[in-house]
C-alpha cells in the first residue's frame, strides 16, 4: 500500500513537497527507505512514543521532494 501511495505522491507532489506514511517494519522496509532517499532530500523513520515497544508500527517521512527524479 505504501508503494502505491508513493507512486501517487510522485504524480501530484510539487518540488520540495513532503510524503508521510504509516508502515510496519519488515524485511522490505530498508529497500523502501533507500528509494525514498533517492527521491527526497530528507528521510526519517519515526517510532511514535505512544506505540508499544513490541509494535512494528512506524511513520516514514520524506521531506523536500526532488521533482527531477520524476
Amino acid at each position: 500500500l505504501i508503494e502505491h501511495a508513493l507512486t501517487l505522491a510522485e504524480k501530484v507532489l510539487f518540488e520540495k513537497g513532503h510524503y508521510l506514511c504509516k508502515a510496519f517494519q519488515g524485511e522490505d522496509m530498508p529497500d523502501f527507505v533507500t528509494r525514498l532517499k533517492e527521491r527526497f532530500n530528507f528521510v526519517k523513520v519515526i517510532k511514535p512514543q505512544s506505540s508499544r515497544k513490541e509494535s512494528r508500527e512506524v511513520f516514514i517521512l520524506g521531506m523536500e521532494y526532488k521533482k527531477v527524479h520524476r
